[in-house]
């Protein structure tokens, strides 16, 4: 007979966090679904998931009301961490709260927990930071810093992970860039990919640093919530690091890019008539020269558009790829497969330039700079 499961994820209102509460709550083998929400409520909460008002950075109790942690502490067997704050541009000591001293906190609670035999923890690829070349699932600790703040407190969390949670049943996931529904390209929050096609869009993207060459590690969201429902339950494995990427199917940048503007010309035939140029890739030094200019006389729309390249795109220029063959095996395992990333990325493209409540028809640059200010 299969083992029953009660359990607590964290970050339960964010993008993977809403699916993954409704992807643990069809399972059989889990009988109750603690969701921890902090400053947005979860309304999708019915049944076997009940929300639970929280703060994982407040105290080793996750500022749950003493009730609650009572409950929590005496009932939980596994606990799925995905709360984060996932600002690229956030100041480091403000994104330390939640992504480092979260992951401090969430060990104290878990110590306190009698009859917890798991916890998976959600971290990025990109806890390798500017290193180069192949990124094996096993390895974590290096000098070659950090290209935004929030890479630099999500390795700073593994770290404390590993020096205070070797004791406790940890796993960790490390997640790549998710971009949106593998069928329909849906969306469930727009991030700095998602806001450099808009800008694209309105031809405020001239330049790119990085090389043509870098691969571009993308997810389909809905295939990413499956395999971490996987990854907590049948799949689990403590001391386990898996990471959850494309890998081998990764698209080099100049493609991503020429398939990018294919698709905006096949379902916004005007935007061919504006005759945008491709993009260029450049050095860094290059783009912070440009951004300097554009800081200095640019107008609103393209300083907005290229202070959301800046956040991410640098990654270009450290090109690297994730191998992921221990996670592959976990999902396949539990017959799990990933759709072809082109066709993905099709579907992402294809519902950003068609979403007229964001970009009118003609692509105007004050629509994508509102957006990107907005959102």
């Amino acid at each position: 007979m299969a083992c029953s499961h009660t359990f607590l994820v964290t970050g339960a209102t964010g993008a993977i966090g809403r699916r993954l509460v409704t992807a643990l709550t069809d399972r059989t083998d889990i009988d109750q679904i603690y969701a921890l929400t902090h400053l947005v409520p979860l309304r999708e909460c019915t049944g076997r998931a009940v929300p639970k008002h929280g703060d994982v950075s407040r105290d080793g109790d996750l500022g749950l009301t003493p009730a609650d942690a009572a409950l929590l502490k005496r009932t939980v067997t596994g606990i799925v961490h995905l709360a984060a704050d996932t600002r690229f541009a956030a100041p480091l000591d403000e994104l330390r709260r939640t992504n480092v001293d979260g992951i401090t906190n969430l060990l104290a609670f878990a110590r306190q927990c009698r009859t917890l035999d798991r916890i998976l923890v959600l971290s990025t690829t990109h806890v390798a930071g500017r290193r180069t070349g192949v990124i094996f699932e096993e390895e974590l600790e290096h000098d070659a810093g950090f290209v935004n703040a929030y890479e630099a407190s999500k390795y700073e969390g593994e770290i404390v992970l590993r020096s205070k949670g070797c004791d406790l049943p940890v796993a960790v996931c490390r997640l790549s860039t998710v971009v949106g529904d593998s069928v329909t390209g849906e969306i469930a929050r727009r991030g700095a990919i998602h806001h450099a096609v808009l800008a694209l869009y309105a031809g405020l993207a001239p330049m790119v640093p990085g090389r043509e060459d870098s691969p571009v590690d993308l997810l389909a969201l809905d295939e990413a919530t499956a395999a971490i429902a996987v990854l907590a339950t049948d799949a689990f494995r403590p001391a386990a690091t898996w990471h959850l990427c494309g890998g081998q199917s990764a698209l080099a940048a100049g493609d991503l890019l020429d398939l990018t503007m294919a698709v905006i010309h096949q379902h916004r035939p005007s935007w061919r008539r504006r005759a945008i140029e491709r993009p260029a890739f450049v050095s860094l030094e290059t783009f912070e020269l440009f951004r300097h200019s554009v800081d200095q006389v640019g107008d609103p729309a393209m300083r907005a558009a290229t202070s959301i390249v800046a956040q991410f795109a640098p990654q270009l220029a450290f090109p690297k790829r994730f191998d992921d063959r221990q996670c592959r095996t976990a999902l396949g395992a539990a017959g799990l497969r990933r759709s072809p990333i082109r066709e993905v990325w099709t579907q992402v493209v294809k519902r950003l330039v068609q979403a007229r409540t964001t970009v009118d028809t003609t692509g105007g640059a004050e629509d994508v700079a509102t957006a990107i200010g907005r959102e």
